[in-house]
């Protein structure tokens, strides 16, 4: 049998089954800079995002990130919950930080993208041994230099982490002071990190560039103090814990900083925590609780931490012991004792404090002053007045206690009849007396939050219901 020319040509095809790469549901775009000091943060790639969409963020949020998270308080029954999202404008430098925010949003980020590298554009890789407190900034700082120079060289525009770490106040690049501030006399608008309509380099307030801005006499003078040496071994230190996040092949724990704070501080200060308390200028419990792991340091403490045992952070959080004494340990040893301040004590007056503490109750001072309030005036630590006077003590408390019962219901009181009439004048109008249409108008959103305001909201709605 004589085979044609086409059925010779499929004899011997081999057919292989077709495998196609998946499909991101968002652009597959590229972060700027990681494994880099100046890496971007997550707000800037979520802008950068949506530009390359483009939409504004708050459409790339509310129709595809939030249904990827799993965060009622902001996504519910299908719809965003913009009452809480507005909230989330002001409060979005959470998700460049260490919390469970900031790694919800990074794997949502991560899901939608197909990346693998978004959570090196927060602080995550540091959540165990980096204290949440005054990490980062809540709003928006910028350097105008680096904006124009990458403008001119047709760079990304995009905001790097580093601006964002509170205790970074100048341009690594430049040693010029972080702007917070739209420039523009008739603007002054200061930005949290990601906005509804954020655009890379622009003030999302008046929408003008920020880069290439001359810099005014007051910001002059702040890039003088900015040129200190201070300020520049912290910006070396942070970006070294930003470039080296992607290499690490797990992430710090808490037990690393308590064994290295406790072989440093023997090491140097013969096992004294209160002798290195002073020479950090915080309290000795509090040290001891870095040694004890109960507690982790704040960054600006860390970095202080690592510049006086003259160590690196990274080999400082890897646990590594310094080779040598610090200057700073040397320099301390050579001060004479006689120089330091005696400690003097003051005489502990029983029956005359006795009888102020009984004429503070006997006096009709409105408001009644607190507890706490009265041993500052007296310069007495409270615990030391309530062991000698516990039932006075006790009486001036519950005292200032009742006062601010009383302030409270009269509040209350107030914002109730508040939310009554407010929506007497929405009813009038046809419109529903919603909880938001409300909020806009009371001064504080949050006494929504109260049983007794809510109460009043929920009878309110129920008259605008009967009367429609």
């Amino acid at each position: 049998m004589v085979l044609s020319e086409t059925q010779a040509v499929c004899e011997l095809w081999e057919e292989e089954p077709l495998v196609f790469p998946p499909h991101s549901r968002l652009y597959h775009l590229e972060p700027v800079g990681v494994g880099s000091p100046m890496v971007e943060s997550l707000t800037s790639y979520v802008s950068r995002l949506a530009e390359a969409h483009g939409i504004f963020p708050r459409a790339l949020i509310t129709d595809e990130i939030l249904p990827s998270l799993s965060r009622s308080h902001l996504y519910r029954d299908g719809y965003p919950v913009y009452d809480h999202l507005t909230r989330f404008w002001k409060q979005s430098s959470v998700i460049n930080g260490t919390s469970t925010t900031a790694s919800s949003w990074a794997q949502a980020l991560e899901h939608l993208t197909l990346r693998h590298d978004l959570c090196f554009l927060t602080m995550l890789t540091w959540a165990s041994v980096l204290s949440p407190r005054r990490l980062l900034r809540p709003m928006q700082a910028w350097c105008s230099t680096c904006y124009q120079e990458w403008r001119e060289t047709k760079q990304p525009i995009y905001q790097p982490l580093i601006w964002q770490i509170s205790v970074i106040t100048t341009c690594p690049r430049h040693r010029l002071p972080l702007s917070q501030r739209c420039p523009y006399s008739n603007c002054m608008y200061v930005s949290p990190p990601l906005t509804p309509h954020a655009q890379p380099g622009y003030c999302s307030q008046c929408r003008r560039w920020l880069g290439d801005v001359p810099i005014s006499g007051r910001d002059k003078k702040a890039q003088e103090e900015a040129n200190q040496d201070r300020q520049h071994w912290m910006s070396a230190f942070v970006g070294e814990l930003l470039a080296t996040a992607p290499h690490l092949s797990t992430s710090p724990h808490r037990e690393v900083i308590a064994t290295s704070i406790t072989t440093h501080v023997n090491k140097v200060m013969g096992g004294s925590f209160s002798a290195f308390a002073r020479q950090l200028g915080v309290h000795r419990r509090t040290v001891w609780e870095w040694g004890q792991g109960t507690q982790i340091p704040q960054l600006e403490t860390l970095l202080q931490l690592c510049a006086y045992f003259e160590i690196s952070p990274i080999h400082f959080l890897k646990g590594y012991v310094l080779a040598a004494t610090p200057a700073y340990k040397q320099a301390s040893e050579e001060k004479p004792s006689t120089e330091q301040p005696k400690r003097r004590f003051r005489k502990f007056e029983v029956e005359k404090l006795q009888y102020v503490l009984e004429a503070v109750l006997r006096d009709q001072e409105y408001p009644p002053p607190s507890m706490r309030e009265t041993a500052q005036r007296l310069k007495y630590d409270p615990s030391h007045l309530y062991k000698h006077f516990p039932e006075l003590c006790r009486a001036i408390a519950a005292r200032h206690r009742l006062y601010q019962k009383e302030q409270r219901r009269l509040r209350l009181q107030k914002v109730e009849k508040e939310v009554q009439q407010v929506a007497d004048t929405l009813c009038r109008q046809g419109r529903f007396p919603s909880e938001r249409q409300i909020g806009k108008v009371l001064k504080s959103r949050g006494v929504l939050k109260e049983n007794a305001v809510r109460i009043a909201l929920y009878n309110a709605r129920r008259q605008a219901e009967e009367i429609s």
